[in-house]
């Protein structure tokens, strides 16, 4: 996850409250508007131009998908006109449930090759890439008075497309990362979230690597749009850990321009997985996780008087994931985690005390973004939830892929045989609910 947010950062985000009130009562249109897109898991599309609002609508009524991706800004979009996309049509598409997902297509990295007409990012390097932060921030206040010109409401998260460029170019990719840093400051300063669209393999790796080794070193977005073509619908990427941005903060573009038709409306998209919680519970998560593993060889039984400081930062880490923990990732058990501790023995119906156990464990390593049914020889990014937890458990160390081939699936029917399921291999209901109870 991210790292915590400073306080000036914060006290900026307050106006997701307090400002985006007197922001609203700016702007009419914005009143009935949800906050978008809120707190979804499913399936969205994006589209260069944005469809009628009939087709919307028939979309809505016959197609599995529920967000949309819209063009708001940005001289390097490809499609500028927009003719369809009006107040009318925001607030239209918002009361009939669809969560919008607002992107501007601004300058890009200075190395990217795929269009040669492009605004480009400056490289300079003076004052640490200051020219390529303040274009950032120019790019962000231009997408924000787009917003407030649709009458998208303060709060919402708006994207940034940066495109595929060479990360091995050191000023290309520290510009693009100032540049970035600034897109979010300027957006946390105007009251709305930030998020970055880029690819896998480039723009959201070097986002990515950045906050594993320089967490303190750039401003980081709230939530990320990974482009990754694996056809598979779901927030996983080999590219980058489960760890980062893994707080339900994350859509993944899975497939590139195809024709869908439903109920005889035929759009040309890109096809997406929505995993995104509140913004508000992103931020107040605090996003300190960056650089902590939640895969240990060994969960150990942690008390007052006994405990290691990889394991307790581990525990730290998925406290602050639940909510639960709001101080720094440290690796000591201290009184704030002991509090912590407390809180979920109780929210889970735990007996009271203050060590964290084998039962525990289980339950903690259980939760994620999902609980899915998980067939044999599926990939599921919920799978990595059941591996650790059966490691936890004791029954089996299965590796900690994400993957039900052979050696998961004799790992969760040893565990299932432990607590009294029959032996199928498969992840259903009734192991979920062994998991989240702590069962071994």
């Amino acid at each position: 996850m991210s790292p915590r947010l400073p306080a000036r950062v914060l006290a900026g985000l307050a106006v997701l409250v307090a400002t985006s009130t007197s922001l609203v009562a700016a702007v009419p249109a914005q009143a009935a508007n949800p906050v978008t897109p809120g707190d979804i898991t499913g399936y969205a599309f994006d589209q260069c131009n944005a469809p009628s609002a009939a087709a919307m609508d028939t979309w809505m009524a016959k197609s599995p998908y529920r967000g949309a991706g819209i063009y708001i800004s940005g001289d390097s979009r490809a499609c500028k006109t927009q003719a369809n996309l009006t107040p009318d049509w925001v607030a239209h598409t918002q009361a009939t449930g669809w969560r919008l997902l607002p992107l501007t297509v601004g300058p890009q990295a200075g190395c990217a090759t795929r269009y040669s007409n492009q605004v480009r990012i400056n490289e300079a390097t003076a004052s640490n890439y200051a020219a390529a932060l303040a274009q950032g921030k120019a790019e962000a206040d231009k997408t924000v008075a787009a917003a407030t010109a649709l009458g998208i409401s303060a709060a919402s998260t708006m994207w940034y497309d940066l495109e595929a460029y060479n990360i091995k170019d050191v000023a290309c990719r520290e510009s693009a990362l100032q540049f970035l840093s600034g897109w979010t400051q300027e957006l946390h300063a105007k009251g709305f979230a930030s998020g970055v669209y880029s690819s896998a393999a480039s723009g959201i790796k070097a986002l990515s690597d950045a906050l594993q080794t320089r967490p303190t070193a750039f401003t980081f977005p709230d939530q990320i749009w990974v482009a990754d073509w694996n056809n598979a619908a779901n927030t996983h990427s080999d590219y980058i850990p489960d760890t980062v941005w893994g707080n339900r903060q994350r859509i993944h573009q899975y497939k590139g321009g195809h024709n869908a038709t439903y109920g005889g409306v035929t759009i040309n998209i890109d096809s997406n997985w929505m995993d995104l919680g509140p913004v508000t519970t992103v931020l107040n998560s605090a996003q300190v996780c960056a650089g902590v593993n939640p895969t240990l060889k060994n969960y150990q039984t942690l008390t007052p008087s006994h405990s290691k400081p990889i394991s307790t930062r581990v525990l730290q880490c998925l406290l602050t994931q639940q909510g639960l923990y709001s101080a720094p990732v440290t690796g000591s058990y201290d009184a704030t985690t002991i509090a912590a501790v407390k809180a979920y023995r109780a929210r889970y119906r735990f007996p009271a005390g203050t060590t964290w156990g084998r039962a525990q464990w289980i339950s903690l390593l259980a939760k994620g973004q999902s609980q899915p049914y998980i067939g044999k020889r599926w990939h599921s990014d919920a799978l990595k939830q059941v591996q650790r937890a059966i490691v936890a458990s004791k029954a089996a160390k299965p590796l900690i892929t994400g993957r039900n081939g052979k050696s998961t699936q004799s790992a969760i029917r040893s565990y299932q045989r432990a607590v009294g399921l029959k032996a199928t291999g498969i992840v259903n209901k009734k192991l979920w609910r062994k998991l989240n109870a702590g069962k071994y």
